[in-house]
């Protein structure tokens, strides 16, 4: 069975019930429920057009009307009721949910005529249509649950309206949501797919390719281009690196936290040969004597400055390839950094100059004078390690912050240069992490800093470094940590590069939601930075 026929029936089923659960929760009268403890048991139940009252005297009803049944909210009996049970608000959730399901029945017809005519179906029009609808119905759906969720915590027309609880349509809804956006995808998937199919001229496209002879594999040069590398251009799939035995790895500022777990696990767990660079030989023979008491033949320490002259990195690399029985370097981790945690006005040009060289430069550097050996061999991982002030800005991390960021750029650019070499990049972004740097760095650190870096928790170096190397063996462009890094991924993920389906799925589904929750974060931020009285602490 063909992958195209495949994918065409799941997201018709996939349309078909998005539907059913848009227009259930759409009918249904349990947006809201009575708690079982302590709510007020005159109210039995609430939907978007529904309302349920077992002998409820409102008390602005000065006739004593008793109400105990169930009425839509447009019924004459309750037009006393209506003012407070239906406000502006609640007809804002109205209006879009009624917009999402008549955006879904069109849709949902448009996938009906798709799956009537599948096998001898030729125009895209239909399947793009039917992916534009539901996606519109998916975010017209998404701001109804939003909406509700924010304003429906509260309805004075009731007493004790605290303990009554959103019930399973609101829940429904949001299901209902997810289903819309995935069967989005995957109509999008195909209609793209069969628009390209049509469009491109693969002959032509072929003799390009032959012509300027970007491709080295004649296998690939010979046959159709697949068509889900024009809608899917940046997915690249490295093969996984599952054993490291006798696998040259290079890093950089591994005397100390997270570079020292890394070797160590390397050396330890994955029986790689291990080569270190740090500035202190002082703290690399402390460091060889913890890792390689018994002096380790698989492990290296060479002291060089990397922000210093190249030539001097590139003979360090030149050399540790020679100790290593000429094994050229597969795997290199620019862990080095150092970081000034002051205000943008305490902190000196020499100070900015000396991080961009050290966080910046020193991996830009490592990075060349390793590229030579991974293209001897034919492969080859490099990882940054940057941190998640690379991807949000923070109040006394300026420059610190400024190299991080740069760490990403440069990968982005870098990894579309190496993917045909077989060479894959891999950016990190740990948090707070339990090392000597972040002990010293707290010492300087300005009040706002540790303020808002005590939202986030602390890892273990060893938890980082496990995953770093797990993520390097898959060949992830991207490495995060917990529900915090798997949000701020999302939110700047941007055009970099994808390797799974699957991570791109979870951030198209989530960058909206990703979006609001950070805002929320970042408005805490900001509290913390405006508070006056903590800059008369300092």
């Amino acid at each position: 069975m063909k992958r195209g026929f495949i994918i065409c029936i799941v997201w018709e089923v996939l349309s078909i019930t998005a539907f059913v659960l848009n227009l259930t929760a759409n009918s249904s009268d349990r947006w809201w429920v009575n708690a079982k403890d302590g709510g007020e048991k005159t109210f039995v139940r609430a939907g978007l057009w529904q309302v349920c009252f077992n002998m409820y005297r409102h008390r602005f009803d000065y006739y004593g009307k008793i109400y105990h049944g169930c009425w839509w909210l447009f019924s004459p009996e309750i037009r006393l009721l209506r003012p407070w049970i239906s406000n502006n608000w609640l007809r804002w959730v109205q209006t879009l949910s009624t917009l999402s399901l008549i955006t879904s029945f069109f849709a949902v017809i448009a996938a009906l005529i798709v799956a009537r005519n599948r096998e001898t179906f030729k125009s895209t029009k239909t399947v793009l249509t039917a992916a534009a609808l539901h996606g519109l119905a998916g975010m017209l759906m998404f701001a109804t649950v939003i909406l509700f969720g924010v304003k429906g915590k509260r309805r004075d027309w009731m007493m004790n309206w605290q303990f009554n609880w959103f019930g399973w349509s609101f829940y429904l809804a949001i299901i209902a949501c997810i289903f819309h956006l995935a069967t989005a995808f995957f109509a999008g998937y195909q209609g793209m797919n069969k628009y390209l199919h049509d469009t491109f001229d693969y002959e032509k496209v072929n003799q390009e390719i032959d012509k300027r002879a970007t491709l080295r594999d004649s296998a690939l040069r010979n046959r159709t281009p697949p068509i889900c590398a024009y809608v899917l251009r940046p997915i690249y799939r490295p093969s996984c690196l599952s054993d490291l035995r006798d696998v040259h790895v290079v890093i950089t500022g591994g005397s100390s936290g997270i570079g020292k777990e890394l070797a160590k696990q390397l050396l330890n767990k994955h029986q790689a040969r291990v080569t270190i660079l740090a500035r202190n030989q002082k703290r690399l023979d402390e460091c060889r004597q913890d890792l390689a008491p018994d002096n380790n033949e698989r492990l290296l320490c060479l002291s060089v400055d990397i922000s210093g002259a190249y030539s001097a990195v590139q003979k360090a690399i030149e050399q540790a390839c020679q100790y290593h029985g000429n094994r050229p370097v597969s795997i290199l981790i620019n862990n080095a950094g150092v970081f000034f945690a002051r205000a943008f006005d305490e902190t000196t040009p020499e100070e900015f100059e000396q991080m961009i060289r050290i966080n910046y430069l020193g991996a830009v550097y490592c990075t060349k004078a390793c590229l030579p050996y991974m293209r001897q061999l034919g492969s080859g991982r490099i990882v940054l390690v940057s941190s998640q002030a690379g991807q949000l800005g923070v109040f006394g991390y300026t420059s610190y912050c400024a190299t991080k960021f740069a760490l990403k750029g440069f990968a982005e650019s870098l990894q579309m240069e190496l993917a045909r070499d077989n060479i894959y990049v891999t950016v990190a972004y740990p948090p707070d992490t339990d090392t000597p740097g972040l002990a010293q760095e707290n010492i300087s650190k300005p009040i706002e800093t540790q303020l808002i870096n005590e939202t986030s928790g602390m890892l273990s170096a060893e938890e980082v470094a496990q995953k770093i190397i797990t993520s390097t063996q898959k060949g992830s462009f991207s490495c995060w940590f917990g529900i915090n890094g798997f949000l701020l991924e999302s939110l700047t993920s941007g055009a970099q590069p994808i390797t799974s389906t699957l991570e791109l799925i979870a951030q198209t589904l989530t960058i909206g939601l990703a979006r609001m929750i950070i805002v929320g974060i970042l408005n805490t931020f900001y509290g913390i930075t405006k508070n006056k009285n903590l800059k008369k602490t300092k």
